[in-house]
């Protein structure tokens, strides 16, 4: 069995995998603004906001940001966060 995450971190997505991925569709329910809940407090989380913000404009870096930790530690608020950042600068996909 192939290590997906790998391929995926390294920028080779088999085409096996390519070919799963074009017959997503879009679900307008599940976007980000879809959730009730809100990013991060203002003026906080600043070091991690700025680090994904260079992050996502670096053609050089890794194609996936791993952001782990334990439940309950912001990290969907961190990526409701960065989504609004992507959004406001037209980055968002």
């Amino acid at each position: 069995m192939r290590n997906h995450l790998y391929e995926l971190h390294h920028g080779r997505l088999q085409d096996d995998t390519t070919a799963a991925l074009d017959k997503l569709r879009h679900v307008p329910t599940a976007e980000y603004e879809s959730q009730t809940q809100k990013g991060c407090m203002e003026g906080t989380r600043i070091g991690i906001l700025t680090e994904l913000a260079a992050w996502s404009v670096d053609p050089s870096s890794p194609r996936i940001f791993w952001l782990s930790g334990m439940a309950g530690t912001g990290k969907s608020a961190i990526a409701r966060s960065f989504c609004k950042i992507l959004k406001d600068s037209d980055h968002l996909a």
